[in-house]
């Protein structure tokens, strides 16, 4: 537990001190220093743990060091996607040990976050708060592969956001190289028509349809995606529907609150980035309406992660201090949120350093 209050601790000090340099930097490079400082922090946090900590990474490094007496023309030996076996056999080819292999999976995993933050983050303190307490930064601790499609995504979601054929490729090549990483990526494809979607009434009407038939599509069965899955074995279960109530809850408050917000933007740049973060989050709440109960919901993620930089757009859409007022409500909301429910899953606690930091074998 003291590691996870002494990582939200310097959140707080680093956005005090970073607050002072203001006069003399300005905002820009403020924020720019506040985002480093943040990101090079939860780089140190997370590569110089016991492999002990995440309930998947002992079979991470088990696979990692079992790949260094594989031969480059073996790609059957693990039920891994090719590009992650790549990833394995380049960082054991140059000779990085399990420690290094977790330093160059880390930096592909922050990296991203930390650049669509500060690139798109009206409130890069509120972000980071979103960004560390609500289930990305914990499952980012044990779900490499995931992890890192996620952060391929997070890249892809920034072209997307352009307009032009080039984008359009790249994002198609980006998407295409995070399902190489985990499959579960493909489901991103689904982005770039669906952030260009205008909010209306006409579209809340149809997406609130729309949730409905996901709804009921969850009730009679998935059974034909999940097939895509190796997996038959699909089970509604009031139990994990149960589980689901908070995450969804939450979901649905940033969607009306996000559509809310995109009424009151005035510029088109950021009525653009309000839009678009916003479509996302409602897909993500009907995705979580049709595959609810199956090992599928983990998709999800892959439509909710825009809402870290969603909340601030929201908070400032207010006036007359309710701004100050809706903000400080999701910083206690989440920091609290995280210490009951966060850090005690995915076997992320007791935090343990590790005593073997040698990067090279």
């Amino acid at each position: 537990m003291q590691p996870y209050v002494i990582l939200i601790l310097f959140v707080f000090l680093a956005r005090g001190y970073t607050q002072m340099l203001l006069p003399k930097l300005g905002k820009t490079k403020v924020n720019a220093l506040y985002v480093g400082a943040i990101f090079i922090y939860l780089y140190i946090f997370c590569v110089i743990r016991s492999f002990d900590v995440g309930i998947d990474i002992p079979g991470y490094i088990r696979m990692y060091n079992v790949t260094a007496d594989v031969s480059w023309n073996n790609w059957e030996y693990t039920h891994f996607e090719n590009g992650y076996i790549f990833l394995m056999k380049i960082c054991n080819m140059i000779g990085l040990s399990a420690r290094g292999f977790f330093c160059v999976v880390y930096a592909l995993i922050l990296i991203p976050v930390g650049i669509f933050i500060k690139r798109e983050s009206k409130d890069p303190f509120l972000s980071i708060i979103v960004f560390i307490c609500f289930q990305f930064f914990v499952f980012d601790l044990t779900g490499l592969r995931q992890a890192i499609a996620m952060s391929i995504c997070i890249i892809a979601y920034l072209v997307a956001l352009k307009h032009g054929k080039l984008p359009l490729l790249v994002f198609i090549g980006l998407v295409y190289a995070a399902s190489m990483i985990h499959r579960s990526a493909l489901v991103f494809a689904l982005v770039y028509p669906i952030i260009r979607i205008p909010i209306n009434k006409k579209f809340l009407i149809a997406y609130v349809i729309g949730a409905v038939v996901c709804f009921v599509v969850n009730k009679t069965g998935v059974t034909a995606i999940l097939e895509y899955y190796n997996n038959t074995h699909y089970e509604w279960s009031n139990e994990e529907s149960s589980q689901l109530g908070s995450l969804l809850v939450m979901m649905i408050l940033f969607g009306i609150m996000g559509v809310y917000s995109c009424y009151k933007q005035i510029l088109p740049s950021s009525l653009r980035i309000c839009q678009a973060s916003t479509n996302m989050v409602l897909t993500g709440v009907c995705m979580m309406f049709l595959v609810n109960g199956s090992i599928l919901l983990r998709t999800s993620m892959y439509f909710y992660f825009p809402i870290i930089i969603l909340a601030p757009i929201i908070t400032k859409s207010f006036s007359g201090g309710l701004d100050k007022i809706a903000k400080y409500a999701i910083i206690i909301v989440f920091v609290t949120h995280f210490f009951i429910n966060e850090i005690n899953s995915f076997n992320v606690t007791p935090y343990e350093i590790a005593n073997d930091l040698e990067l090279t074998k």
